[in-house]
């Protein structure tokens, strides 16, 4: 049960920000063009960050 919630709650954080930074918006099928979407909308995420005066921080 416990690894249910776990596994729920990463579920809800990949969907919320895949949400937030646009990944679900784009309806391409070729890989190129998915990577380039991919790239942007991330890119748009860090370039507001900055803008902040927030940089990105990993947590592993």
């Amino acid at each position: 049960m416990d690894y249910y919630g776990t596994r729920f709650q990463v579920g809800c954080c990949f969907r919320d920000s895949k949400q937030f930074t646009g990944l679900t918006d784009c309806q391409r099928r070729e890989l190129d063009k998915l990577n380039f979407h991919f790239n942007v909308a991330l890119n748009a995420v860090n370039l507001e960050l900055r803008k902040r005066g927030q940089p990105y921080q990993w947590h592993l």
